[in-house]
C-alpha cells in the first residue's frame, strides 16, 4: 500500500492565475536527439504542462507569473530546477559535450539557474532517512545549516538569497514529511519485523504544526508535495490494518478540514485522489467522490477528474457490457446477443500465461457443475496471436464452455482497465456488468456468486 500511495505523481492541469497576470517564458530547444527515452514535461504550481515542440524541434511555454517561481522542467532522464520572472525569458538547450547529452541554461537569470542546478545543496537521502527519528531530526537540522551557509557565501544576486532560503525551509519540511515514507521503504528492504515502531507519535504531532496553507507558497515546488506526503503519513500514523481505499478517503477529510486556501485544497485533493482513481478504481470510495466534487471548481481539475472516474463506472454493476464479436474454433461468431438471458462467466486468458491454465481444471469443473442449467454459459476468450497453440491447448485440457479467440489486441483488456491475466467477470442477464473483478474458478466463493445472479 506504502508503494502505491508514495509513488502518487504531481500529475495535475490547473490553470493558474487570471488572464491579467503576466507571463514568464520557458523557450525549449533540442536538436540533439539520441534516442534516449523519457517524457519532456514542465510542473508548474502543480500543473503538469507538455510542451507541443515544432518539426525544429523547439517549444514555447508561457507561465503566468507576475512576480517570481519556480518550475521543474523534466526532459528524458534529466531534470533541472528554473527560476522564472514575469516578462522574462529562460532558455534550454540540449547539446552533445563529447558522447554525453547536456543541457545548457541561457537567457535571464541564468546565474541563479545554474546555482540551483550545480547541487551544492543537498537534501536528505537514505543515510539520514534509515535513522531512527530523533537522529534524523538532529542530522537535517545540520545538513541545512550547511544549506544555509552555502547560500550566504555564494555569488548570487542579494535579493535573490532570501528567496532561496525560503525555498530551503520548504524542502526542509518536505523531507521531515517524506520521513514516513522513506523510512518504512528502507526498514521493509532490511527485513525489519516492525518498521513503523521506530517513529514515534510525536512526528505526526510535529508535521501537523508544520503544515502551510497559503496560496502565495504554490510558486515554491516542494510546497505541494509537502503537504501531501505530511498529510498521507499524517493519515496513516501508526495504523497496521488499514485499507488503500482507507487512507485516500482520510486523506481527503483531512485536506478540506485543515486546507481552506482555495487552490491549495483543491490541488491537493487532486494530486491524490485523481490518479489513485485512475490506477486503482472507485471501490469504496462514494464519499471521497463527494468531497472532490463539492470542494473542486477548477474545470480542467474536474475534467482530469471525470475521466479517471468514467474509465471505472463503467463497470460498476448495472452498466452495459460492450457490444463484441469473435469467433470460436470453428469459426463461428459469437456477439454479445447472444447471451442475453444468461449469466455469462467470462474469462480473458492466453496459451502462454501459468496461472490462467492452473485454473482450467478448475473452470472445467464449474462448467460441469453448472451444465444441466440452460441460463448461464462459460466463456473463455483468448489474447493468443497463435491460433494453432490456442486449438491445441483446447484439445490437450479438454476446455468445457464457449472457447473464443479475439488476439493480442483484444479490446476488453483496455475497457476492463487490465493489463495482465487471467481475469474474470460477469455479466448478468441482461448483458449488463454483475462483477467486473469476479473470483477465479478455483475460489469456492464463486460457485455462490453464480447462484446468486441467476436467482435474479
Amino acid at each position: 500500500m506504502r508503494k502505491i500511495l508514495s509513488s502518487l505523481l504531481l500529475a495535475v492541469a490547473l490553470t493558474a492565475g487570471a488572464q491579467n497576470e503576466m507571463q514568464a517564458t520557458v523557450e525549449l530547444s533540442f536538436p540533439v536527439d539520441r534516442g534516449i527515452g523519457g517524457p519532456t514535461f514542465i510542473t508548474y504550481k502543480g500543473e503538469m504542462i507538455v510542451p507541443a515542440f515544432n518539426d525544429g524541434k523547439k517549444a514555447t511555454v508561457l507561465l503566468p507569473c507576475n512576480d517570481f517561481a519556480y518550475c521543474w522542467l523534466t526532459y528524458k532522464r534529466s531534470r533541472l530546477l528554473l527560476y522564472i520572472e514575469g516578462g522574462k525569458q529562460v532558455k534550454v538547450s540540449n547539446y552533445l559535450d563529447g558522447n554525453d547529452l547536456k543541457l545548457r541554461i541561457e537567457g535571464d537569470n541564468t546565474e541563479i539557474n545554474a546555482f540551483l542546478n550545480r547541487s551544492e545543496t543537498i537534501r536528505a537521502g537514505e543515510n539520514e532517512y534509515a535513522l531512527i527519528y530523533s537522529h534524523f531530526k538532529n542530522a537535517l537540522k545540520r545538513l541545512y545549516l550547511k544549506n544555509d551557509s552555502v547560500v550566504s557565501k555564494t555569488d548570487i544576486p542579494d535579493g535573490y538569497k532570501e528567496k532561496e532560503e525560503k525555498r530551503l525551509e520548504l524542502q526542509k519540511k518536505l523531507c521531515m514529511a517524506a520521513y514516513y515514507t522513506f523510512h518504512n521503504r528502507i526498514m521493509e528492504e532490511r527485513h525489519s519485523d516492525s518498521p513503523s515502531a521506530t517513529i514515534p507519535h510525536d512526528y505526526y504531532q510535529e508535521l501537523e504544526s508544520i503544515l502551510a496553507d497559503n496560496d502565495q507558497l504554490l510558486i515554491y515546488p516542494d510546497y505541494i508535495d509537502f503537504n501531501k506526503l505530511a498529510v498521507l503519513a499524517i493519515v496513516q500514523n501508526d495504523k497496521k490494518e488499514i485499507t488503500q481505499s482507507q487512507v485516500i478517503s482520510d486523506y481527503a477529510q483531512y485536506v478540506v478540514s485543515h486546507f481552506h486556501s482555495p487552490l491549495t485544497r483543491q490541488i491537493l485533493l487532486n494530486v491524490v485522489i485523481t490518479p489513485y482513481i485512475d490506477s486503482q478504481g472507485l471501490e469504496g470510495l462514494e464519499k471521497v467522490d463527494l468531497i472532490f466534487r463539492s470542494n473542486v471548481t477548477d474545470n480542467n481539475i474536474l475534467s482530469l477528474y471525470q475521466k479517471a472516474y468514467e474509465k471505472w463506472s463503467r463497470l460498476l454493476p448495472g452498466q452495459p457490457f460492450p457490444d463484441f464479436s469473435f469467433k470460436d474454433i470453428n469459426g463461428q461468431v459469437f456477439t454479445k446477443e447472444d447471451f442475453k438471458g444468461k449469466v455469462v462467466y467470462m474469462d480473458l486468458w492466453a496459451t502462454w500465461c501459468p496461472p490462467c491454465c492452473a485454473e482450467i481444471p478448475y473452470m472445467n469443473r464449474l462448467v460441469k457443475e453448472f451444465e444441466h442449467v440452460r441460463d448461464i454459459a462459460f466463456v473463455s476468450i483468448s489474447i493468443d496471436k497463435d491460433a494453432e497453440a490456442w486449438k491445441k491447448k483446447i484439445a490437450e485440457k479438454h476446455m468445457g464452455g464457449i472457447q473464443l479467440l479475439a488476439g493480442p489486441s483484444c479490446f476488453l483488456m483496455e475497457y476492463t482497465n487490465k493489463t495482465s491475466i487471467p481475469h474474470y467477470l460477469i455479466i448478468d442477464k441482461e448483458g449488463n456488468f454483475s462483477d467486473a473483478d469476479a473470483p477465479y474458478p478455483s475460489d469456492p466463493a464463486i460457485t455462490e456468486q453464480l447462484k446468486k445472479d441467476l436467482s435474479k
